[in-house]
């Protein structure tokens, strides 16, 4: 039967799916009842927050999530849109102009939402890890470097670059 199956939707994606996985089985090991590990997983997936930058709106434009004119006046504008992944929606957090700026960005939006240093964190890429590599040197606590994977990166485009955690707020 399935009686000893517990469903919980994450309202996340790649990596807050892999978070909320890690602490699961963390739990687990710790022989924390197995209610109350449904329980706690269902309020902290509320918690989860997830940054990521985009390097180029080329393929935003090719998957039609922006139009073509779009990409291609944010391209000449060095734009670089910063999205957020909280409760199951996609948001654009904020838009810089260029890497640093884009960085800086979602290190602002770190600071302000209390990462819990209790949990996994991860900052995240996909093909390539430079842009990756100057967020890290702007944070300042311990983290994992994950990759996205190619659902996403199809998205998303190569050189992407963020950040997953869970706030205290």
């Amino acid at each position: 039967g399935y009686d000893k199956i517990y469903i919980i939707d994450s309202l996340s994606a790649t990596c807050g799916i892999r978070l909320l996985t890690e602490v699961a089985l963390n739990w687990i090991q710790e022989n924390k009842d197995v209610n109350a590990i449904v329980s706690e997983l269902e309020n902290l997936k509320h918690k989860i927050h997830i940054y990521a930058g985009v390097d180029t709106l080329e393929y935003l434009a090719k998957g039609g999530r922006i139009s073509k004119a779009a990409a291609t006046i944010g391209t000449l504008a060095s734009i670089k849109p910063v999205i957020s992944v909280q409760n199951g929606e996609v948001v654009v957090a904020g838009k810089a102009r260029g890497i640093n700026k884009a960085t800086s960005l979602i290190q602002d939006k770190v600071s302000n939402d209390l990462v819990d240093t209790l949990y996994p964190i991860y900052t995240i890429y996909s093909y390539g890890f430079e842009n990756t590599e100057k967020l890290e040197s702007k944070l300042d606590f311990e983290y994992e470097r994950v990759r996205l994977g190619s659902t996403i990166g199809v998205h998303i485009g190569p050189n992407a670059f963020g950040v997953c955690f869970i706030s205290k707020l």
